[in-house]
């Protein structure tokens, strides 16, 4: 099998142990190349606890090491527990129940200079054909949080080899191999057995897997036929991220966001996926078949590549509001890339698939855009330059094109619709942190009941001296400042009111917080007020409008929630059904999913814009 160019490094180190528009201008070299990093071992002085294979007794210590099920039983939150190397015999699953914390998380490891191996019982075709059990190597239930774990190798189990169930758990630098389904499964609540509407708020997420391989898993044996085994998948859940693998050989599709939402792939190798009735994509970015339902949004794919899979490249599966961006397709059986009408595709370079790419939507500086053919350094897998642009005008594309953006603040001003103080609700701003890579820089500054002339003005509050006060010490260059106003500006009561249009107060109170962030080097981003829960009704007149105008006025970034509420409001059968997902009876403030549904939105906005550093701010 051929390898990415990475390979040899990754095996060192696991040895050790046992990553018709125009075109685009050039970019500057990405900061990461895809695929597997090698990952260095934790400290032995932090070992807590210590299992070995023949392992026995209460100690748990390293001159003592006890049995796996032993140490796993005792963990708490801080421990460390390392396996030393040899191969662990599971019949069953081993169930991780224990909570780490974000300052105390929980590790599970590779005993350092040695390789820990979870070893199933189907390592042939004819033991998972007569004898086939389903279990998995090693499952971190749903009551998990904060664990952590690194370097083992785990195959042949009855199902997949990992299972991630909980919130906040990390896989790092594992290999999962020639397991019976998915290499590495992540799961963050029901999405059809209880809910056929794909409607349930999914109540896990926020995990990362990164640095690991994943591959030769299969289901071809049974009777899916190679139709379940993904090198990753991840099921359901939110807000995950799935970075710096390297997945090839898997029967079904090399990684997979199934119905998550706001899952973040990036630099990732996909190769050589599809076996029998399997799908066979490179990436495959998540699922939704209904316009109303809330699970299957918002996966962002970016810096991957996917070469020689026996379908597509990178597939939007019916997700909505997908992004590709960044991503190198290659040699694919299928189109390089496929996307449905809300999927953005943008500085993505394909060459030798079947086709280049099936676009649905909107798609910018690609280069089935550009006139010629794309050259590359290399086309082996094994040798430098592999799938590298050769300097042209495909250098700005693809996985190896993109300056990666430094973090930045987020600084958020508005009404009761972005923070909400009563304890029954929330405004988008309130959550849109979640959302981020660094949620601590999302900085809600707005307040309950302002107007764009009240935040300013009410000097009971001092909300808006404050804010100017914070941003002059903690806001750097390039630093965002988010405006909404809009829905207190209409009331009758002099100390809120403003009039709309270009002439009219509302568009001078607006043009001063875009003043006073251009003053200070950070970006102003407009964004039209959110509609009210009505179907099919405006109800903000000329507003939304007015910022709209002043967004064209001054060039500055408009992310248009207005728009964007009320298309999808219109999907729904009437207004109580509007206010029963998102709300209240007053049909204007959000409760606390119905505040992440419209911080979800404001993620898409903002991967739809022109401004790539802020769409890089999101997971």
């Amino acid at each position: 099998m051929r390898r990415s160019a990475l390979w040899p490094l990754l095996v060192a180190a696991l040895a050790a142990c046992a990553p018709a528009a125009p075109s685009a201008p050039p970019r500057p070299p990405a900061t990461e190349a895809p695929g597997a990093r090698p990952v260095a071992p934790t400290p032995l002085e932090r070992g807590t606890l210590f299992a070995a294979p023949a392992g026995s007794g209460e100690a748990c210590s390293e001159a003592e090491p006890c049995a796996l099920e032993t140490a796993v039983r005792r963990l708490a939150p801080g421990d460390v527990l390392f396996l030393r190397g040899g191969v662990y015999a599971r019949r069953d699953t081993l169930y991780v129940r224990a909570a780490g914390d974000a300052e105390h998380p929980i590790v599970i490891e590779s005993y350092p200079g040695e390789r820990a191996v979870l070893e199933g019982e189907f390592r042939s075709p004819a033991r998972i054909r007569d004898h086939h059990r389903y279990y998995y190597g090693i499952r971190l239930t749903e009551a998990s949080r904060y664990v952590q774990l690194r370097r083992l190798e785990v195959r042949y189990m009855g199902d997949s080899g990992i299972g991630v169930f909980g919130d906040h758990d990390l896989v790092e630098g594992c290999e999962a191999h020639h397991n019976v389904l998915s290499g590495i499964l992540v799961y963050g609540g029901p999405w059809r057995e209880d809910d056929p509407d794909y409607a349930t708020p999914y109540r896990h997420g926020f995990n990362v897997v990164r640095d690991n391989l994943a591959h030769d898993n299969s289901d071809v044996e049974l009777a899916s036929r190679g139709g379940n085994a993904d090198g990753i998948a991840v099921s359901s859940g939110r807000l995950n991220q799935i970075v710096h693998n390297e997945v090839w050989g898997n029967s079904d599709d090399g990684i997979d966001t199934w119905r998550s939402n706001d899952a973040y792939v990036a630099y990732n190798v996909a190769h050589r996926n599809g076996l029998a009735r399997g799908d066979g994509n490179g990436i495959k970015a998540g699922g939704n078949l209904s316009e109303t339902a809330t699970n299957g949004l918002r996966t962002r794919v970016e810096h991957n590549l996917a070469y020689q899979n026996r379908a597509r490249g990178f597939d939007f599966n019916a997700g909505k509001d997908v992004v590709f961006r960044f991503n190198t397709a290659w040699a694919n059986g299928g189109p390089g890339f496929t996307g449905g009408a809300d999927t953005l595709m943008e500085h993505n370079l394909a060459r030798d698939n079947a086709e280049p790419a099936r676009t649905g939507g909107p798609a910018r500086h690609n280069s089935w855009q550009t006139a010629g053919t794309p050259a590359f350094v290399s086309t082996d897998p094994g040798a430098p330059g592999f799938l590298q642009p050769r300097p042209g005008p495909f250098a700005g594309m693809g996985a190896y094109a993109g300056e990666k953006a430094p973090p930045h603040h987020l600084f958020i001003l508005g009404d009761s619709t972005v923070h909400n103080p009563e304890s029954r609700g929330s405004g988008w701003g309130d959550v849109l942190g979640e959302f981020l890579l660094e949620p601590e820089r999302a900085l809600n500054r707005a307040r309950s009941g302002a107007s764009s002339k009240s935040y300013k003005d009410n000097n009971r509050y001092r909300s808006w001296q404050r804010t100017l006060e914070e941003m002059d010490h903690l806001a750097r260059p390039g630093d965002y400042l988010l405006i909404q106003f809009g829905h207190n500006d209409e009331s009758h009561r002099p100390e809120l009111h403003t009039d709309p249009g270009r002439g009219g107060s509302f568009y001078r109170e607006l043009k001063v917080y875009v003043d006073e962030a251009r003053r200070r080097g950070m970006v102003p981003v407009l964004v039209t007020p959110l509609e009210r829960f009505y179907k099919e009704r405006r109800t903000h007149g000329a507003y939304p409008d007015t910022v709209r105008a002043l967004a064209a006025d001054e060039g500055a970034l408009l992310l248009d929630l207005n728009a964007k509420s009320y298309a999808a409001f219109a999907g729904y059968p009437d207004s109580d059904a509007i206010v029963a997902r998102f709300g209240y009876k007053d049909h204007t403030h959000t409760n606390h999913a119905g505040a992440r549904l419209v911080a979800g939105w404001l993620k898409a906005l903002a991967c739809r814009s022109p401004d790539l550093a802020l769409c890089a701010q999101f997971r």
